[in-house]
């Protein structure tokens, strides 16, 4: 069987067609220049990528302190709560101790003042009783 031109013109239009594929598609070595440009693009690429990741972890970082300062003021608003209720309590202690106090004084006055009436009553009986001891 033998090819006509016909043939073989059909064939290498088709070849044509389809060359720039199947060059692409092989794993032939690029020629310098193409390699130079893919490393740069590939480099380009990797910079980018750092640089972005940077931003990222400085956002990261400045929310990370946003966080911190707001956490901080908390604790510190609730240390001032808890230091004026600590404050009132030792307050309301003082007072009622004041008040106890006072009324242990109360008390010892009182008992001073039923020793007196003890006491002279005592010297009045006693006065009396020798009262009639020598009258009678």
């Amino acid at each position: 069987m033998a090819l006509q031109d016909a043939d073989l013109e059909r064939i290498g239009r088709y070849v044509q067609s389809q060359l720039p594929g199947w060059l692409e598609a092989s794993d032939r070595p690029l020629p310098g220049v193409q390699v130079v440009e893919k490393l740069t693009r590939l480099e380009d690429a990797i910079l980018s990528g750092q640089e972005l990741m940077r931003s990222e972890l400085h956002a990261q970082r400045e929310l990370m302190e946003q966080r911190f300062t707001s956490m901080q003021k908390q604790m510190d608003e609730r240390f001032t709560a808890v230091l004026r209720e600590i404050e009132v309590r030792a307050a309301a202690s003082d007072k009622r101790f004041e008040s106890v106090d006072k009324r242990f004084d109360d008390m010892q006055a009182n008992f001073a003042r039923t020793q007196w009436l003890i006491g002279i009553g005592f010297v009045v009986l006693g006065s009396l009783v020798s009262m009639f001891h020598l009258l009678g």
